[in-house]
């Protein structure tokens, strides 16, 4: 534990190389060790180490599965690995154990990027409600943009899902 202080402390001090150092030399000597993992996975993902924030977040779920901030985290370096759909239900579950609406934004971008447009504009109409706005079909500026191009994205799947229309063939002479 020694070592996770330490680390605790360079936080405090914004020594972010300094305490990933003494985080890691925490699970050197116990593997699991569940605040030195949770540690390393927030720096992690601080850095954009997707990888390692879903190694090191893991073990923290495993002993905290009802945690929000290890959910949200875990959900976030998911997406970062591109694994959208197990991202997308890790920030459910973060999302059900607190409604905060960052989020519930996240979850609009990875059930889009998911390729579930529908579920994406579900969660953007819920976005919209909670915050009382409103989506014209000219707004194509900040959320409003990716709004319309998910609504844009179930359009042109439900024309590519009807049958293609009859050509007219020529006719013989």
């Amino acid at each position: 534990d020694i070592y996770v202080n330490l680390g605790m402390i360079y936080l405090a001090k914004n020594e972010n190389g300094k305490a990933m150092a003494q985080f890691k030399q925490a699970v050197e000597m116990e593997e699991n060790h569940l605040l030195a993992n949770y540690n390393i996975g927030a720096l992690a993902l601080a850095h954009r180490d997707y990888n390692m924030a879903a190694k090191t977040l893991q073990i923290a779920y495993s002993a905290w599965p009802n945690d929000f901030e290890i959910n949200a985290a875990l959900g976030y370096s998911l997406q970062g690995q591109q694994k959208h759909a197990e991202a997308a239900k890790q920030l459910e579950k973060a999302y059900s154990l607190k409604k905060d609406e960052a989020v519930l934004y996240q979850l609009v971008v990875v059930w889009q990027a998911a390729g579930d447009a529908a579920r994406a504009l579900v969660y953007g109409d819920q976005l919209l409600a909670i915050q009382g706005k409103q989506c014209t079909d000219e707004d194509f500026d900040g959320f409003c943009g990716r709004y319309n191009g998910i609504k844009m994205m179930i359009a042109m799947e439900k024309e590519n899902a009807q049958a293609p229309p009859e050509e007219d063939k020529p006719k013989p002479k």
